[in-house]
Parts: C-alpha cells; sequence; structure tokens
C-alpha cells in the first residue's frame, strides 16, 4: 500500500509540473528559502568580515538550511498522515511539482524562440535577460541560442532531473520522495543566491557551491547518459562531454 501511494504521488507530481507548472502568484517553497537564506546571509555579513568566520557560519546557514528542509518536510507529512491520509497524498504531489521545474523552464525557452521565430530580436533579448545573468543587449541570433542552450541544460538538472533523482531516492529509501527531494532544492537555492566566488559571498558561500557540486555530481552524470542513449548518438554525444567538460572548472560542467 505505502509502496504504491508512494509511486503515485511520483508520477502525480511529474504530471503536475508537466501540465501546470508553478502557478503564478503563489507562494513557492523555495520563495520561503530565499527570504531564509537573503535575511542569513545579511546577518553573517553584517557580524563579521573575517574569512574564518563567515566560513564557519556559511557552514552552519548551509547545512542548517538543508537539513531543516528535509526534516521539517518529512515531520509535516507525518502529521498529515496521522491526521489525513488522502490529504498528505495531495500536499506530497504539489510539493514534489513545486520541486520540478520542467514547464517553468520549457515555457521561458518557448517565450525566446517564439520572438526569434517572429524575427524580433530586441523581444528575443530582453525574454533572455529574464533567464540568464549576463548582459543580452549586444547579443545575436547565434548568441542567444548559445546562451538559452546552455541555461536550459544547466536549469534542466538543477530543476528537473536532480530533484527527480532525488525524490527516487527518498522513495526508495522509505522517507518518502518529497523531503529529500526539498533538501536538494534548499541546496540548490543556497547556490544560486550566495554560492559565488566573488565578493561578498566568497567565504559565506563556499560550503553552498561545494555542497551543490556533490549533491548534483550523479544526477548530471545520470542525465547527460540519459540524453545521450535517447539521442540515439551514444558515443558521439559522450565524447564531446568527455572532451570539452574537462576545459570549465565546474565538476558538472
Amino acid at each position: 500500500m505505502k509502496e504504491t501511494a508512494t509511486a503515485i504521488i511520483l508520477v502525480l507530481g511529474a504530471v503536475l509540473d508537466y501540465l501546470i507548472g508553478d502557478p503564478w502568484g503563489w507562494i513557492h517553497p523555495v520563495q520561503v528559502m530565499g527570504a531564509i537564506i537573503a535575511v542569513a546571509s545579511k546577518v553573517i555579513l553584517n557580524w563579521t568580515q573575517e574569512k574564518i568566520r563567515q566560513r564557519v557560519a556559511g557552514i552552519i546557514l548551509g547545512l542548517g538550511l538543508i537539513i531543516l528542509a528535509g526534516v521539517l518536510t518529512w515531520l509535516g507529512i507525518q502529521w498529515l498522515g496521522q491526521v489525513n491520509l488522502l490529504l498528505s497524498c495531495l500536499v506530497q504531489v504539489i510539493l514534489l511539482a513545486s520541486c520540478l521545474a520542467g514547464r517553468s523552464l520549457r515555457r521561458a525557452a518557448e517565450t525566446v524562440i517564439a520572438a526569434l521565430q517572429a524575427e524580433n530580436i530586441t523581444l528575443a533579448r530582453c525574454q533572455l535577460s529574464l533567464y540568464v545573468g549576463r548582459d543580452t543587449d549586444n547579443l545575436g541570433r547565434e548568441d542567444i541560442l548559445r546562451a538559452l542552450l546552455e541555461t536550459v541544460s544547466e536549469n534542466g538538472v538543477d530543476g528537473v532531473t536532480a530533484p527527480l533523482f532525488y525524490a527516487l531516492l527518498g522513495a526508495f529509501l522509505g522517507v518518502g520522495p518529497v523531503p529529500l527531494a526539498c533538501a536538494y532544492k534548499a541546496a540548490s537555492t543556497l547556490d544560486s543566491m550566495i554560492g559565488y566566488r566573488r565578493p561578498p559571498y566568497t567565504h559565506i558561500g563556499w560550503f553552498s557551491a561545494k555542497s551543490e557540486d556533490v549533491l548534483t555530481w550523479l544526477p548530471c552524470r545520470l542525465t547527460v547518459l540519459t540524453l545521450a542513449l535517447i539521442s540515439g548518438r551514444l558515443g558521439r554525444v559522450l565524447s564531446i562531454c568527455w572532451r570539452d567538460a574537462r576545459r570549465d572548472p565546474s565538476p558538472n560542467s
């Protein structure tokens, strides 16, 4: 019975994200995590400028949020299960869907591609600027497509396959699909907000960047293998990845 419920939650969570995504204006778990990170990092940076203290505080923040996200989610689901099993399953489906960003990522790519197909390069640049950190004002068509491919590739792992991997792992370990998926989203959000080498996050975000690299290492490679298999050109895709990935300092490039 439990295994069946877990399988249903996994399938419905993925389907819900695929069909609907994140409704505009709804509060999102990542927004809550982001608010906590913003406040905590500001407090740490105001508290000290010393390298060691910032690193220790960054480790506490990173570990604390990742563990808190997983444990609180698990406790909440257990409590709901005692109140109403159907309600517990419904909440898990919604939470799992919120951990996935497939629909949002596809929508973002389609808006840029639609602008390019309409020969509206200005609109394409504007749409792209919403999803990438680089300056898009002077990008040509090929540069826009390259930047779009890069952001879809990176966010496809962080926002789709890695959370799904940890959901499956949680189901296999018996803790349920949602707690580990939420814990991973905490790590991913930490990395995206403070996991930078540049000041002021050089030291406070060091642990967040490293932990996200470690947690994403296996899902990233499974994603590459999956894409290679789907393409029907397994050897060609893997050889290109092996050739090019080493040119980037990121272990998941």
